[in-house]
């Protein structure tokens, strides 16, 4: 079991087919930017996902990722590097990903809060970024460093990037789809 970053309730990593890394990114064609990893507060998520468990991923449809998307249990998308990036790269790509879903003021107030959690102006090969989502509140952690902003329009905009209706990466929503089915199986 892991824990969130900043709280202290147990958290279960969805796996897939991958172990502990269940769904990369890809960027500009072939080169793979980052994994993704899924953690869910499975004792504040159970009565949300409850009519899931037991699901096959290939039914787990809209339903069940609108719950995974506005639920209020605590909630975390870990990123892994494959590569070294500029920090400014990774903000402004983040804050691309999120402009149909927020308003200038919330985009730049993510965009500033995660170029301070990205303190140092890069983010290393192997490195991770967290953004944890407990109630109206995201923290984006990297490192040592961490950032805070409140806005109830946030976390449902920034899950929906990874499994709304049009994810960034289908293949990370069906990583994730299938990571739920097996850990969670009747």
């Amino acid at each position: 079991m892991l824990l969130d970053a900043g709280s202290t309730p147990p958290s279960r990593l969805v796996p897939s087919a991958c172990p502990w890394l269940p769904a990369t990114r890809s960027k500009y064609g072939a080169v793979k930017v980052y994994a993704v990893g899924l953690y869910i507060d499975s004792g504040r998520a159970a009565s949300a996902l409850k009519p899931y468990v037991g699901v096959p991923a290939g039914k787990l449809g809209a339903p069940f990722f609108k719950a995974l998307q506005t639920g209020k249990f605590g909630k975390t998308l870990l990123l892994q590097f494959h590569r070294s990036v500029a920090a400014e790269t990774v903000a402004t790509a983040m804050k691309d990903s999120l402009a149909s879903r927020l308003g200038a003021a919330a985009l730049d107030k993510f965009k500033a809060a995660l170029l301070v959690a990205l303190a140092s102006g890069s983010v290393a090969k192997g490195a991770t970024i967290s953004f944890a989502c407990k109630g109206d509140s995201l923290s984006i952690a990297a490192g040592s460093s961490s950032q805070s902003l409140r806005d109830k329009s946030l976390c449902p905009a920034f899950f929906d990037v990874y499994v709304g209706a049009k994810p960034i990466s289908p293949a990370a929503k069906e990583g994730i789809a299938k990571g739920f089915a097996k850990l969670y199986q009747s």
